[in-house]
């Protein structure tokens, strides 16, 4: 297996973020919004905060939301992502639970809903609307699950860390935005450091982010990398705010690390900050890693390249 030092060329490199585009030889994702996303609550029950990122493979899609208050029932079912080849047709349900977020966010969001779409078809296109339990819902939105391996084509991904300087007038949003409706793209991967912070003002900061960065997440797989901006709150806020590969084998980290394989690529993301501040987590986040056989997309195929992610020392990525 060859690694490269070069990530390709830098596609955009503004005041807060420097973002890389790797080309690679396989499938891509496309995923755009058929109308304008939410960019700000209108209402305690209106899904706002919207992002997508990949499950434990490139054929699942997890979504997830925040909204003001719980369901009226109370209960913690929040919901459901309805899908379908036909934007007219959104004829299947992904179920979503809610949880209650308020560890180091006392000011912030504090109900986050999760629904994960499993077992896509590849290279199909599907269209997803958020409906919650009170008939609120979202706009429609659109993706393309990517092709078999054996189908290979360009691939492309938007890179970049350090993202987060405050208010409306963030230089680097409408460049991502961009990237993300070009269709170009497979994946955005956000190498650390998010908000600045997000836990800052009592969470309002996290909101205000997640808010503004939606109307790319929501329309492309964002992929998360924790960065030491993340620590606070024992990375409360990116443990609750983002949802990644392996989560379910490793409940308890939280997607604090992952890996999965993208077209021919096997994909690893640490957290580099658990050996400052949790040295407990060190060799549970080796064993993971060492436990993840690199996998492919049809018999026969063979990883071509493996991309390691990390915050530190400079929130690079090694390809």
């Amino acid at each position: 297996m060859t690694a490269f030092l070069c990530l390709g060329k830098v596609k955009v490199a503004l005041f807060e973020a420097a973002l890389l585009v790797a080309v690679l030889a396989a499938a891509t994702s496309t995923f755009y919004a058929l109308s304008t996303p939410v960019s700000a609550p209108m209402g305690l029950y209106t899904p706002e905060q919207i992002h997508i990122s990949f499950g434990d493979t490139t054929n699942d899609v997890v979504v997830m939301w925040s909204t003001g208050t719980r369901s009226e029932n109370g209960s913690t079912f929040s919901g459901s992502v309805w899908y379908g080849n036909v934007s007219e047709q959104l004829v299947y349900a992904a179920p979503s639970q809610m949880w209650l977020f308020t560890e180091a966010n006392p000011d912030g969001v504090q109900w986050v809903s999760r629904a994960t779409i499993r077992n896509l078809t590849p290279g199909s296109t599907y269209y997803y609307q958020i409906m919650t339990d009170t008939h609120t819902q979202s706009d429609i939105y659109k993706f393309t699950i990517p092709k078999l391996l054996s189908e290979a084509y360009p691939m492309q991904f938007v890179m970049f860390g350090d993202m987060g300087r405050p208010g409306e007038g963030s230089p680097t949003v409408p460049h991502l935005v961009t990237e993300a409706r070009s269709g170009d793209n497979t994946a955005i991967i956000h190498i650390g450091d998010m908000a600045y912070d997000l836990d800052s003002d009592g969470g309002k900061r996290g909101d205000e982010f997640m808010r503004r960065i939606q109307d790319a997440a929501a329309i492309i797989p964002y992929m998360t990398c924790p960065g030491n901006h993340e620590i606070p709150g024992n990375f409360s806020h990116y443990r609750n705010r983002f949802t990644m590969p392996t989560r379910e084998e490793t409940p308890d980290t939280g997607s604090l690390w992952w890996s999965m394989d993208i077209g021919p690529v096997h994909l690893i993301s640490y957290d580099t900050e658990v050996f400052f501040v949790r040295k407990d987590l060190v060799q549970a986040q080796i064993d993971l890693s060492d436990s993840r056989p690199h996998q492919s997309q049809c018999a026969g195929a063979a990883q071509e390249g493996s991309m390691d992610c990390g915050g530190r020392p400079s929130s690079h990525v090694l390809l």
